[in-house]
């Protein structure tokens, strides 16, 4: 019996030349007991009416139209209604392993985890794929405070630890009861590191965390993506980052990657 429901958040904006791989990776998943919450954030193309499409087919998914807002805004909207007992995100033109949903449950169940992280791979247009791989011991008890650090400074080096893009939305999947009042910040902007500030944040709460040493998901780099484009507000973005991990000083006392991850970042 599937005991636990697993919501996948998907935000949509202009992806009709992917969002097809990306469903049908969810709808065919081997665990079955989902929620998919497709969030069309003011889709110019057909990607909108392609995901009322799949709507009429799978009575798991649910459609919200909403005029464009951004990324933040679309996966809050999820957040808001989600109904799940775990909760996933995955953007539209990216696509995960049929087994992702199955063994990210298998993991969770086995160590009573509060957010697990996946390995990714990069997935170019023109070059070969990359793989990320995430190495740790798993009987380190400061993982979490290792990878904030991580997620903070991606350069810093810390001894167990090894990987990049900590910081990522996509690969993890994270239980209900710690998302509670956890949104995506810098709404009605083309942010930076949301992902990133809105995990570090979600660490707080977490007792336990695992990673899961399995490429589960697939991540599209295209090069005209949010994250390669100019951001005019990255000073302010920046300084409101500061200022938020600054005050989570208190926090890490005992943290010796706290002072040196900020410096960093800094």
């Amino acid at each position: 019996m599937e005991k636990y429901k697993i919501s996948i958040i998907i935000p949509v904006y202009n992806v009709e030349k992917y969002i097809n791989k990306c469903l049908n990776s969810i709808i065919n998943q081997t665990y079955t007991n989902l929620e998919i919450l497709l969030i069309d954030d003011g889709s110019t193309d057909n990607s909108g009416i392609i995901c009322d499409e799949y709507a009429k087919k799978d009575r798991r998914i649910i459609v919200f139209h909403q005029k464009n807002s951004g990324v933040s805004v679309a996966r809050n909207k999820g957040l808001d209604n989600v109904k799940g007992d775990y909760v996933m995100f995955v953007d539209p033109d990216d696509w995960i392993e049929l087994n992702t949903c199955e063994l990210a449950i298998k993991e969770i169940t086995r160590n009573n985890s509060d957010l697990v992280i996946f390995n990714v791979i990069k997935e170019y247009i023109k070059y070969p794929k990359k793989s990320i791989n995430y190495t740790y011991n798993d009987k380190d008890d400061k993982l979490k405070n290792k990878i904030q650090a991580k997620i903070l400074a991606p350069t810093i080096k810390i001894e167990g630890l090894i990987g990049i893009d900590f910081g990522l939305a996509c690969n993890k999947i994270i239980s209900k009861d710690v998302l509670k009042n956890n949104r995506f910040l810098f709404e009605g902007k083309k942010a930076i590191f949301e992902d990133g500030i809105f995990y570090y944040l979600l660490l707080e709460k977490c007792n336990n965390v695992n990673i899961l040493d399995k490429h589960l998901y697939h991540y599209r780099i295209i090069q005209t993506s949010a994250t390669k484009a100019y951001n005019k507000d990255i000073f302010e973005i920046n300084d409101k980052i500061i200022e938020i991990i600054e005050k989570e000083s208190l926090k890490h006392k005992n943290d010796k990657y706290y002072k040196e991850s900020l410096s960093i970042r800094k």
